[in-house]
């Protein structure tokens, strides 16, 4: 059986020598394991897997290649193949007990949704537990979870090109890192916003939240002749909004919120995923309300979509001013204060304009020209 460690880069793979594999390893770009090495944390990973009954033996090769040093998580890929067959699996490790039990939670998370829904937007996990990590100047225990590898899809940021016009990079390491057309970046914008609308549940509010661009949390797939986005984890699905008492209004109050909310969340990003915050154009707006909208048909073709009596939810949110739809944001923008330190600065900064483009977008749209409608 052979088995090699690599990089992943958008150049192609980097086989790791003795001398790179004896370095520290580093828990974020700033500060390296007091004790572990990079060998510590790939031979670690071989372990974990060849533990577990995720590939019939005879195995050939084994190709582990660590792929991000993300915030939370470190990921990787396992590519397996044997008997003229091959797998591959995302592998995610979690060092500190906060970030074990954030791990934890959002494997039970993935997996509820995977039970719940009938959707193929999220990967499946396949298990995860603790395990050591370890040589012999000591141990640490971490969080491993190996779930599906997204194969084909990439992950993609905000980022400005040389004549600081914004656009959507896709970092490709297969085939390198390109620029998505217009349409291409609109179209992301609306499976995204599709893609948390269909998760959202109407009756408690649950949600799957947080999420963020920055984190990579969706990927896209270009090559299947459409542009296919999935999400790549779900940290929790809870309710954002509760009501003092039950009201046949609060069904719609929050359905409202959730789309006043997301259509923000969705123009927040990083450079590159990991520089200063950037704030998404106003073109893609529009396909945000696009991919709700999609959505909410699918709801209610599966009998979840029932807002009880009144007018239709397009029709209510037209008519909404300017003015009342800067009241709605108070109490959103009182929570992105709070959660979102960093970033509520560029919230604040752009939260009229953002408010006057979804007031135009909502006042011309419409559904009629949604794929599906009759």
């Amino acid at each position: 059986m052979r088995v090699k460690y690599l990089f992943s880069s958008s150049e192609g793979d980097v086989l790791l020598d003795e001398k790179t594999l004896d370095r520290a390893f580093l828990l974020n770009p700033f500060e390296a394991h007091p004790f572990l090495t990079l060998r510590d944390y790939f031979q670690s990973i071989e372990r974990f897997i060849l533990d577990k009954p995720l590939f019939p033996d005879p195995i050939e090769q084994i190709l582990i290649r660590s792929e991000k040093h993300g915030t939370l998580y470190h990921v990787a890929s396992v590519e397996i193949t044997g008997h003229g067959s091959r797998r591959k699996f995302a592998v995610s490790t979690a060092f500190s007990e906060t970030r074990r039990k954030l791990l934890l939670r959002e494997n039970e998370t993935m997996t509820y949704l995977n039970e719940q829904f009938p959707y193929n937007y999220i990967p499946k996990v396949y298990l995860a537990s603790e395990t050591l990590c370890s040589n012999p100047k000591g141990n640490e225990i971490v969080v491993m979870s190996v779930s599906e590898w997204l194969e084909g899809y990439h992950e993609w940021h905000l980022t400005e090109d040389q004549d600081g016009k914004q656009v959507v990079l896709i970092w490709d390491m297969e085939k390198g890192n390109r620029t998505a057309s217009a349409e291409e970046g609109r179209s992301i914008f609306r499976e995204a916003s599709r893609i948390l609308t269909l998760y959202y549940d109407p009756k408690t509010f649950r949600q799957v939240y947080p999420w963020h661009h920055a984190a990579g949390d969706f990927v896209v797939n270009l090559a299947v002749g459409a542009v296919g986005v999935k999400l790549t984890t779900a940290r929790n699905y809870l309710p954002l909004i509760s009501f003092p008492m039950k009201a046949a209004t609060n069904q719609v109050t929050a359905l409202v919120a959730f789309l006043l909310n997301m259509t923000v969340q969705m123009r927040l990003d990083r450079i590159g995923g990991v520089g200063e915050p950037i704030w998404a154009q106003e073109e893609f707006v529009r396909p945000c309300l696009a991919g709700f909208f999609g959505a909410l048909q699918t709801l209610k073709n599966e009998g979840r979509g029932d807002w009880g009596e009144g007018p239709d939810l397009l029709t209510f949110l037209k008519r909404f001013s300017t003015e009342e739809l800067h009241t709605l944001y108070a109490p959103l923008m009182k929570s992105y204060r709070e959660e979102k330190p960093q970033e509520f600065t560029l919230i604040e900064k752009n939260l009229e304009d953002h408010i006057a483009t979804l007031w135009e977008a909502l006042q011309a749209f419409d559904e009629a020209g949604l794929p599906g409608s009759s």
